[in-house]
């Protein structure tokens, strides 16, 4: 009977080549730890939503077309983020929907500020005292 030797079949990728999104073959990378801004702003989001609430502000304030009222709700910024520079101004915020947020965050920063600063000096009642 006749022995058969093996066939090396060539293939396309080297040796020293490997699969960089491959789960068994990638490194495993520490998350960063939380920055300062971050800290401050999950510090800052407790004492708004308890505020907001005391003075009855569960829905969006901007109420434009397509607005989606009390659903998916967030904060916006009078400022852009980057351009954040203190505490205070981390606690200027609206609470839009995430359509009328969008719509406010496509706006240049000028128009942004102006749009956040209007619904802030509109509301009926101060949401800062309880701050």
């Amino acid at each position: 009977m006749l022995k058969r030797s093996p066939i090396k079949k060539k293939s396309s990728l080297k040796k020293s080549s490997t699969l960089k999104n491959s789960s068994p073959l990638r490194q495993k990378t520490r998350i960063k730890a939380k920055g300062k801004k971050t800290k401050e702003w999950e510090e800052a989001r407790k004492l708004l939503t308890k505020a907001f609430e005391k003075c009855n502000i569960t829905s969006c304030e901007l109420k434009r077309e397509g607005c989606t009222g009390s659903y998916f709700t967030t904060w916006a910024h009078s400022k852009k983020r980057r351009y954040i520079n203190s505490y205070s101004e981390l606690l200027e915020v609206g609470l839009l929907c995430i359509s009328c947020h969008t719509y406010a965050e496509s706006l240049p920063k000028e128009e942004m500020y102006i749009l956040i600063t209007d619904i802030i000096k509109n509301r009926s009642e101060d949401v800062t005292k309880y701050l």
